[in-house]
């Protein structure tokens, strides 16, 4: 697994996307999937993560994704998980550093099985 953040210009507004790729040669059975913030484990309800990582990040969500258990990621796939809509930056030469900054204290946890049943760990904090 690879972690990918990028900004994304669209309609005249700037969005910056939080995205992971199965790097493997394999498909990735999704075991478990955490976002912590300061080592605490938020809620991974997609309505009540949206809220409390609006209020820490202090950027409107567009997109959120989690994983069903038993999700399955194809090689070379990419799966969005968080989009936000950082407009109000109006530039896009900063936006990159600050949400960094901003996404520090946020860590994302995946345990996975590979086809052939071998189990890995994914911590965006390793």
């Amino acid at each position: 697994m690879v972690a990918n953040s990028s900004t994304v210009e669209s309609d005249g507004k700037f969005f910056y996307e939080y995205s992971i790729c199965n790097a493997g040669i394999g498909p990735a059975c999704i075991k478990s999937f955490e976002v912590k913030h300061n080592n605490r484990i938020l809620n991974n309800k997609p309505t009540v993560l949206e809220q409390q990582l609006e209020s820490i990040i202090s950027f409107k969500l567009s997109h959120i994704s989690t994983f069903n258990i038993d999700y399955v990621l194809e090689p070379k796939r990419e799966k969005l998980l968080l989009r936000f809509d950082v407009s109000s930056l109006n530039d896009k030469n900063i936006i990159k550093d600050i949400m960094e900054k901003s996404l520090d204290s946020l860590h994302l946890v995946i345990e996975y099985e590979s086809f052939y049943g071998d189990q890995f760990t994914f911590d965006t904090r390793e």
